[in-house]
């Protein structure tokens, strides 16, 4: 009897002690989201604001408004990106599958936090069409606006152009295929972008150029983009860089010169 009062006892004592704190289950992050149509609603709405030769306040105010929403999109990856919430990125990519503009941010990410392990996945979210061309010129107003802005979200078009030059550098033919797809069907800020690229390109990878020339010259003329930007000199003082650089045994380097040499004499002022 003595030895169930002590037992019961015991559990009178521990009943009357506080309650341990409950730690707060941590909320489940939610993916981002966006509108079936959003893109070819954009589309047409910069249509109705092309066509309006700039005049129309409302179609202005609605693609403002889903860039914004882009924005959003753009912010809450960046974000997942960082935090390694592979979840999140899967729901919310999956759920914006048919969206041009988010693909491509998408494979941007998925890229980068699979170490850069898988380029075709990241390729294959650029095709050679007008659509991917358009989608990645929208996706620059998706950029954060934020003045201290880092990581993804501060320049994702940069980001994407970045990683796709890298590509091209490593003699990648899918990727070089679709960069100067893209340069040539691309207009703006990301033509200027690609066209400082190419001319780092030739001024700083000058091996890497000539190993990969075979791919190149498909579709580079080497002067593309540039030859308005530089004298005559530059492109002199590169002819001779190139033959630095070349051997008896680069068979690509005659082709190449000549190439260099035509650019240095349409840049040359005429007599």
């Amino acid at each position: 009897m003595a030895r169930m009062s002590r037992a019961f006892l015991l559990l009178f004592v521990l009943s009357a002690l506080p309650a341990a704190p409950q730690t707060p289950t941590p909320p489940v992050p939610k993916r981002a989201h966006l509108a079936p149509g959003l893109w070819q609603k954009r589309q047409a709405l910069q249509r109705e604001f092309d066509a309006s030769g700039g005049n129309s306040g409302a179609a202005y105010e609605s693609i403002q408004s889903i860039d914004t929403q882009y924005r959003k999109f753009v912010l809450a990856l960046s974000d997942a990106y960082e935090k390694k919430q592979q979840s999140v990125i899967d729901s919310s990519c999956d759920a914006a599958s048919n969206d041009p503009e988010a693909t491509i941010f998408c494979a941007l990410v998925g890229y980068r936090l699979s170490g850069r392990k898988d380029p075709a996945s990241f390729l294959a979210a650029l095709p050679e069409t007008p659509e991917a061309a358009a989608a990645l010129v929208d996706l620059r107003q998706a950029a954060s606006t934020a003045p201290n802005a880092t990581g993804l979200a501060a320049s994702p078009v940069y980001n994407v152009t970045d990683e796709l030059f890298q590509l091209v550098l490593a003699g990648n033919p899918g990727a070089t295929a679709r960069y100067f797809y893209l340069f040539h069907h691309s207009g703006g800020a990301w033509a200027d972008d690609a066209a400082d690229q190419l001319e780092h390109y030739l001024t700083d990878h000058p091996d890497a150029l000539i190993r990969n020339w075979p791919v190149l010259r498909k579709y580079w003329n080497l002067s593309e983009g540039i030859t308005w930007d530089v004298d005559a000199g530059w492109w002199q003082d590169l002819v001779a860089q190139y033959r630095r650089a070349c051997s008896a045994t680069r068979p690509n380097c005659r082709e190449i010169l000549a190439l260099l040499q035509k650019a240095a004499q349409a840049a040359a002022p005429s007599q």
